[in-house]
């Protein structure tokens, strides 16, 4: 079980935030895999992890509400699905987050945690709407995240189960379809690398590294 994390920024939950460059790579369309670790350190309440486009979101993943929940979204042209997991203690904990996308799957919208499914939705059957503003970390329009976030990852298509649960109990690398990687380990700077061929950089405002933690 892959828990003990050696990279990351810190996010102080008042302004800090991370934002890569655009890329047309980034409209994923008809399928989508978006994942991150995260080890939140306060209450939850409305509060970005990884998103694509901060003022119309196309996709993000993020904590929301009093009642303790995460939550995966996609906007189409019909309009938006939200897959959600509730009554969660993961404060100071660290948590595995990941959101699919299939367009032609039965449930369209799912969320895992840990690599185990917590919820599934049906969505519309349409791909999801292109963005341009890039992805942006540790931040929505509404609410900044505070703890630290790591790994964050992209794919342009949908993951298996199976695929899923190697990336938690066996800490998978797996690169088919990966469009982003910020593997969140540089330490110094002010710069998280997308070690893609993309080179989607992200430019850090605000939040410090942590290395060497548990």
């Amino acid at each position: 079980m892959a828990v003990n994390r050696t990279g990351g920024l810190y996010f102080d939950g008042i302004d800090d935030y991370m934002q890569t460059t655009d890329d047309t790579i980034f409209d994923v369309g008809a399928e989508l895999t978006v994942s991150a670790w995260i080890k939140p350190s306060m209450n939850y309440g409305n509060k970005g992890i990884v998103v694509h486009d901060n003022s119309v979101y196309k996709y993000l993943l993020y904590l929301t509400g009093n009642t303790k929940t995460v939550s995966f979204y996609v906007r189409t042209e019909s309009g938006v699905k939200y897959a959600t997991k509730g009554n969660l203690d993961i404060i100071n904990k660290w948590v595995l987050l990941t959101g699919v996308y299939d367009m032609n799957a039965n449930k369209q919208v799912k969320l895992y945690l840990n690599g185990v499914l917590a919820s599934a939705v049906t969505g519309y059957n349409e791909e999801i709407l292109e963005g341009d503003e890039g992805i942006i970390v540790g931040t929505w329009s509404v609410g900044y995240f505070k703890g630290i976030i790591d790994d964050v990852r992209i794919y342009n298509r949908a993951f298996t189960a199976e695929e899923i649960s190697r990336m938690y109990n066996e800490n998978a690398d797996i690169r088919d379809g990966l469009v982003l990687h910020l593997p969140m380990n540089e330490g110094t700077g002010n710069t998280c690398y997308d070690t893609t061929r993309y080179s989607n950089h992200g430019t850090i405002y605000g939040a410090r590294w942590v290395v060497n933690r548990i």
